[in-house]
């Protein structure tokens, strides 16, 4: 009996093919709602669903509808789809491509075509990390007839794991109420490909040659961090053209002069060895011939701005001004030896003309040496200690309430002294960290103040060593071993993970450890700074806002359309604060 009114017919619910609902299903991607014509998927001659009728389907087997459809299915390898006469699903579209960092959503369209009412799940299997799928509603509960679309999200980290090109998936629908019933629908995920090359520091990164010895090998490590293979571009730059630079990776037998290319698979660390030869040895010089250069590193594509490293190479005169110093002491040695000899034959000569056999030689007395007066210095240390003089005030301009730092008072504080007074720092020594095996940075060889290390560590990144002094007096205010509230690290309160992401690529493990925190702290900025010169952003306010709120942060804020003037005040001011103390401290 038919208790619809709008049922002309008594006829039962019409069997439809599955076959052309999943058709129906594919050929939807260029419609804005595949559900939206009942006839449509349910038969163009089918009524209404009754209340609690279920629209059953004939078990048919799946054909492509076109070549395209078949072509598609041949890159998805073993996954194929599965159908089901009951559970029936059908995706709105099943290629999809996404960039590393964003979500890419599949729209899956379930019906329940069985008799009873039933929960539906959706899950996603195949080579995906289950932490990058997220489906939303988790389930969905249908009546007899009754149809859901359920959300499939799947975004994949930008991380070297996050492999580029095709991926073959499967989207598969079950219920507990059809046990033993399930339908698999094959899909394809496009990665799109990123870039990001990563150089180290050079190993030594200054070398010492000679007439003996030529040139001196460094070794620079490169990551590939990018999530396909890259081939990478290494190159050398010195400003007087006065150097020939060669390079050679480990297991080359030669080496290859002016440029190196070396291809890195994805997520993979590679080394290349740094020759840096100078055009002419020196015969005679009083000091030693310093070159800075740089070394270029950068993908093939040009499309990213290139890394440079900074390095020194000295060139040693043959002759020097110590060789010079004993030169001169043997020729005086040896003028002084023969005048000697020349007086005492002299001597001898005459005391030989002079003698008579008659009468005998009288022997002179002999003379006393000359007296010797010595003259003590009065040495002793003052019974009281004089007065310091205050440092002079720079002439760079004060602003704010920023404190005036000389440059012999950024040093390390004596952790058994009593604090000093005003601005006045403790100077003590700082000893570098010695050199690891496999390290990438050059310790130096004799402890340091903080000033000293300060400027060490900002040549090798081309950074103002002053801006390095005022951001360590912000962040820890000169204390090595600082531990902040979200565990920041040391002197220059590196967070746990850029210490875990950056240590390596300069060779230092010891967070706690002045020189090596700041050698960390450092290269990161380099890295900042050529990400937002990338952009067009020179300006080191942008480099320090990065490191104090974090890369991703500032980059949104910017896709944003927003400013400088947009930032948070505490934003603004930790980087301006960080200037204006470095503006005030002394350059000698």
């Amino acid at each position: 009996m038919n208790d619809d009114p709008n049922r002309q017919d008594n006829s039962p619910p019409r069997q439809t093919d599955p076959s052309a609902y999943f058709r129906r299903g594919r050929e939807s991607r260029e419609e804005d709602d595949p559900w939206a014509d009942d006839a449509a998927w349910a038969g163009d001659e089918a009524g209404p669903l009754l209340d609690g009728e279920a629209l059953f389907v004939e078990e048919t087997a799946f054909a492509f509808t076109d070549a395209w459809d078949a072509d598609r299915r041949a890159l998805l390898l073993d996954i194929q789809d599965q159908y089901d006469d009951i559970i029936i699903a059908g995706l709105q579209a099943d290629r999809l491509a996404v960039e590393p960092g964003e979500a890419a959503t599949y729209q899956v369209h379930v019906l329940n075509n069985g008799p009873i009412q039933a929960v539906f799940h959706v899950r996603v299997e195949g080579w995906l990390d289950e932490r990058w799928i997220t489906i939303a509603p988790v389930s969905a509960t249908l009546e007899p007839g009754q149809r859901a679309t359920l959300e499939v999200v799947i975004m994949p980290e930008r991380a070297s794991t996050s492999r580029a090109g095709e991926h073959a998936l499967a989207i598969v629908t079950r219920s507990p109420n059809y046990p033993g019933r399930r339908s698999a629908l094959a899909a394809t995920l496009v990665i799109a490909p990123f870039m990001e090359i990563i150089a180290g520091v050079l190993h030594p990164g200054r070398t010492s040659v000679g007439w003996n010895r030529r040139a001196r090998p460094s070794r620079l490590p490169i990551i590939n961090r990018s999530n396909s293979p890259a081939t990478i571009r290494v190159s050398g730059q010195e400003i007087t053209r006065s150097c020939r630079f060669e390079f050679a990776l480990p297991n080359m037998g030669r080496w290859q002069a002016d440029e190196l290319e070396m291809t890195l698979e994805a997520g993979e660390t590679g080394s290349v060895q740094v020759r840096v030869t100078p055009s002419r040895p020196r015969l005679f010089g009083l000091s030693r011939e310093l070159f800075p250069y740089r070394i270029m590193v950068r993908p093939q594509d040009e499309t990213h701005a290139p890394q440079s490293v900074p390095g020194r190479v000295e060139n040693r005169p043959l002759i020097g001004v110590w060789h010079l110093v004993a030169t001169l002491a043997l020729a005086a040695g040896a003028l002084m030896l023969a005048l000697l000899v020349g007086m005492g034959s002299a001597l001898l000569w005459q005391s030989a003309r002079m003698t008579r056999p008659s009468v005998p030689t009288p022997i002179p007395a002999p003379q006393s040496a000359p007296p010797i007066i010595a003259i003590m210095l009065n040495n002793s240390p003052p019974t009281s200690q004089p007065e310091m003089t205050p440092a002079p005030v720079v002439d760079a301009p004060v602003t704010g309430d920023a404190p005036i730092v000389q440059a012999d008072q950024v040093s390390a504080p004596n952790p058994g002294a009593p604090e000093a007074p005003g601005n006045e720092l403790p100077v003590t020594r700082v000893a570098p960290p010695l050199p690891s095996g496999g390290g990438l940075s050059a310790a130096p060889d004799a402890g340091l103040t903080y000033g000293e290390m300060f400027r060490m560590v900002a040549l090798q990144y081309d950074l103002d060593w002053r801006m390095l002094a005022a951001q360590a007096y912000i962040e820890s205010n000169f204390n090595t071993l600082a531990l902040g509230a979200d565990g920041d690290l040391g002197l220059m309160q590196i967070l746990p993970g850029t210490w875990r992401e950056w240590s390596p690529a300069v060779g230092v493990d010891d967070p706690f450890d002045a020189y090596s925190n700041t050698l960390v702290a450092a290269a990161y900025l380099d890295h900042l700074r050529t990400v937002f010169a990338a952009r067009g952003l020179n300006d080191s306010g942008w480099m320090l806002v990065a490191y104090n709120w974090g890369p991703d942060k500032v980059i949104a804020h910017l896709e944003s359309g927003q400013g400088w003037e947009q930032l948070a005040s505490a934003r603004r001011r930790y980087a301006e604060r960080i200037l204006e103390i470095a503006n005030n401290i002394a350059l000698e």
